[in-house]
């Protein structure tokens, strides 16, 4: 999960300095001071969202359910065709095709992994996204940022967007 949590919050990151940015230098015109008291800064968690989010729940499930039955058909695979798990006692050109097998099954894994994050996980955290987008909106929030970027300040909307989101 924490891969999403850092792409989410690269997102929102690129996304809250584009925007602060675009509403600072706008607001320069009228006075520096005005902009910094005008500008308000909120953040989520991200990780506790999606934590939260019975469809995130979900998906991850299926995402860990998929590594352990691509780790156990390649154990059987390999058992199968060396009569042992045990790869150390294989000859060298024994352990060599071992080696090929896994790589073979770790580019079939990945290409799995890749169409169900497509499939499933796009369409979560869009969902998350957008409800943030609207708690956002609804706190006058410019800025929505990660929780992990933040030293001080902001509000937390984390608890709203948890409560907002579809169940």
């Amino acid at each position: 999960m924490n891969i999403y949590i850092r792409a989410l919050t690269i997102i929102a990151a690129i996304a809250a300095i584009a925007g602060a940015g675009a509403f600072i230098s706008t607001k320069r015109a009228t006075g520096a001071a005005e902009a910094q008291s005008s500008v308000v800064i909120a953040f989520v968690d991200s990780e506790e969202i999606l934590e939260a989010f019975p469809q995130a729940v979900r998906v991850n499930m299926e995402l860990s359910e998929l590594r352990k039955k691509s780790e156990e058909s390649l154990r059987e695979q390999i058992t199968a065709k060396f009569g042992t798990g045990d790869i150390a006692a294989l000859p060298a050109s024994s352990q060599i095709e071992v080696q090929q097998m896994v790589e073979k099954a770790d580019e079939d894994y990945q290409k799995e992994m890749e169409r169900l994050r497509q499939q499933k996980w796009t369409p979560v955290v869009d969902a998350v996204n957008s409800v943030i987008q609207q708690v956002g909106v609804e706190f006058k929030a410019q800025v929505v940022l990660e929780r992990e970027v933040v030293l001080h300040g902001g509000i937390d909307l984390t608890d709203e967007v948890i409560k907002k989101l579809p169940k």
